[in-house]
């Protein structure tokens, strides 16, 4: 990534969503990120009133707790809203086995307590794994484009 991108990740402003069920952390977060420039799009406790207003919000992020009160769990919640509605997730935990489960499995975590820096940075690695994706697929699409063209022209 050259300068210039990693420069534009940094500095865009981007609409978040805290789901966190306590309440002194999901505060602190928002305090940071208005901080870093960001706007908080909610703050929810539960997953389950997330998923129901997510839509609504539209976020560019959700920044998920992997333990939460209620029935669906940060990791549930989290793996529906990438894989369904194609937003990104920090999954947010306290426990060191937890991260490293969803670190293998291609997830950005983020290990309570963290700092502002901390923060900042898991959200840069965040948007770079979206541009390099986004890149890389337009570049398969560009690659299929180019294949279907040369095969027209050797019929």
């Amino acid at each position: 990534m050259t300068g210039m991108e990693q420069e534009d990740l940094e500095t865009t402003q981007k609409n978040i969503l805290i789901v966190e069920d306590d309440n002194d952390i999901a505060q602190s977060m928002a305090n940071t990120l208005k901080k870093l420039g960001h706007t908080i799009g909610g703050i929810f406790a539960k997953a389950e009133d997330a998923l129901l207003e997510i839509s609504r919000i539209s976020p560019d992020l959700v920044l998920m707790d992997v333990v939460l009160a209620g029935v669906t769990d940060g990791i549930e919640a989290g793996q529906h809203i990438e894989d369904t509605l194609k937003i990104p997730v920090i999954y947010l935990t306290g426990y060191p086995d937890k991260a490293a489960m969803l670190e293998n499995n291609g997830k950005v975590p983020l290990s309570k307590p963290f700092d502002a820096e901390e923060l900042k940075n898991a959200i840069g690695v965040v948007f770079y794994m979206v541009s390099y994706r986004e890149k890389r697929a337009k570049d398969a699409s560009s690659e299929k484009i180019s294949s279907q063209s040369d095969e027209a022209r050797d019929v």
